[in-house]
């Protein structure tokens, strides 16, 4: 195939929070609750896009590293979080399909402990989008997913209502519209 387009993207974030929670009804001895979290969170990643006649292939890496250290626990937490897409668009004359693969893979570790959490999902995916109006159905989408969220540290580890033993949530999403054109 000749290539006709190719363009990429690489992005970098970083981003430190520091919180504290002051809880002055708690009764114990000193008369308060007083937690402190660290929080830092980097991201890094490359997305890619090539076209050809009527096919595009988008494909990426994503890496983000978190890290949490808080005086309401001992342990530090680390979660690496890897994610991996592969695209491909085909352009017909009436419709646009499409079909997604994408991969993601968590490690949480406890730094001073051998508790070590790791998953995987499997994260595919296809979109059909009509190109023109259809009768009365007007410009047609259809797409079906599966997703995956992991729970962010606020949500596990935040003084009285974290929850550690969350789990990731899995999502199977799908969706139907149409869209309408007046001139």
């Amino acid at each position: 195939f000749k290539v006709k387009k190719q363009v990429g993207r690489t992005y970098l974030s970083y981003r430190y929070d520091e919180l504290i929670y002051l809880d002055s009804a708690y009764l114990n001895t000193q008369g308060y609750l007083k937690s402190l979290y660290f929080n830092s969170n980097a991201l890094v990643g490359s997305i890619f896009k090539k076209q050809w006649k009527n096919k595009t292939l988008v494909y990426g890496l994503e890496e983000q590293f978190a890290y949490l250290k808080s005086s309401s626990f001992v342990d530090e937490v680390n979660r690496f979080h890897e994610k991996m897409i592969l695209e491909l668009s085909i352009m017909k004359p009436t419709w646009i399909f499409e079909f997604a693969s994408g991969v993601q893979h968590v490690l949480t570790q406890e730094k001073n402990s051998e508790s070590k959490a790791e998953k995987w999902a499997y994260n595919p995916g296809i979109s059909i989008y009509s190109r023109r109006m259809i009768s009365m159905f007007g410009m047609v989408r259809i797409n079906l997913k599966r997703t995956m969220r992991m729970p962010s540290f606020n949500e596990l580890y935040y003084s009285q209502i974290g929850n550690v033993d969350l789990k990731p949530e899995i999502a199977n999403q799908s969706a139907f519209g149409s869209d309408y054109k007046f001139n």
